[in-house]
């Protein structure tokens, strides 16, 4: 018996997959013993003879937990023979490339090599030995950016934006937004004590932090890039200012100047057209769009408010 076994497992071992099974009827040995309905079976219970039913239900899901470029995966497991999950990727929904083969049973993955700001789309089919199923619906998830966008406006406001929040309204209706899907408000600065005010500092440069701002706009420790998502403005440091040299100026204005409101040290500048709220014959400061010194947040010291100028956005 024992030389039967053996016997059975060199013909497992040495047989392909499609020629397994004739062997077994064909072995002289085994047909003597009665044992080829034995090996058949043996054969059964390792060569799956059935394409799995196809999974379904897949969904593709950006990890806010994780790290920013992880998508998660899953999927309803409808089989109870497949070996194991084909995944595949595409960045076109044309074009897919297998990434791995998960064990069977699975109904989940992370997918953390995928890079930032990219969509990506999704597809999963069981496999076995006889081959693999139907792919599932395609699902897409894009994952999210390490940095914040910040952008100059197209629109070029009077001075009277009737306030500095309500400025805001321009940049999330502005051409020039890079992404649709999030807001932005105005680097802009204003004391004029109400509701439309925004304070960066009320002493240089913060020195008691972060606790200065009121309704500011800048996030702490962030990344800032212009609106093609690769020039780097600067990082903010843990009170939410920029340190200068900036990495690049802010970008583009006409006249090479935007509406701002700021001294030098992040302090809010007199007047500034009455708190965002007057066109008239009055002074605010503008920001630089080509500094990248300090003299960026002060261009030439007051400025007339009888004029038009570029906003400075940022992503929230």
């Amino acid at each position: 018996m024992k030389k039967i076994i053996l016997l059975i497992a060199g013909l497992l071992m040495l047989s392909t997959l499609t020629s397994c099974m004739p062997k077994c009827g064909e072995n002289e040995e085994l047909k003597k013993s009665g044992l080829t309905g034995k090996c058949e079976a043996l054969v059964d219970s390792v060569v799956a003879t059935t394409i799995p039913t196809a999974p379904s239900s897949l969904t593709a899901t950006r990890d806010g937990t994780a790290p920013t470029t992880t998508i998660n995966l899953s999927w309803a497991d409808n089989s109870a023979d497949e070996s194991g999950f084909n995944i595949e990727r595409s960045l076109n929904n044309v074009t897919f490339t297998s990434m791995t083969v998960t064990a069977a049973s699975s109904t989940s993955y992370a997918d953390s090599s995928a890079s930032q700001n990219t969509l990506y789309y999704y597809r999963v089919s069981s496999v076995n030995s006889a081959g693999s199923s139907s792919y599932t619906a395609v699902a897409s998830a894009q994952t999210a950016r390490s940095f914040k966008y910040l952008f100059v406006s197209a629109s070029t406001p009077a001075a009277n934006m009737i306030g500095a929040t309500n400025s805001d309204s321009i940049c999330n209706a502005d051409a020039n937004r890079p992404d649709t899907s999030v807001t932005y408000k105005t680097l802009i600065a204003a004391t004029n004590g109400t509701a439309q005010s925004r304070t960066a500092c009320t002493s240089a440069n913060c020195s008691g932090g972060a606790s200065e701002h009121t309704r500011w706009v800048l996030a702490v420790n962030t990344e800032y890039r212009r609106a093609d998502a690769t020039t780097v403005i600067g990082t903010t440091n843990n009170a939410g200012l920029f340190t200068f040299p900036l990495t690049n100026s802010f970008g583009t204005c006409g006249g090479g100047a935007a509406w701002g409101g700021f001294a030098n040290d992040w302090t809010s500048a007199v007047n500034s057209c009455g708190g965002w709220t007057f066109g008239g014959v009055s002074n605010a400061t503008l920001l630089s769009c080509t500094d990248t010194s300090s003299t960026a947040l002060d261009k030439s010291g007051q400025t007339t408010c009888a004029t038009s100028h570029n906003l400075i956005c940022v992503e929230q």
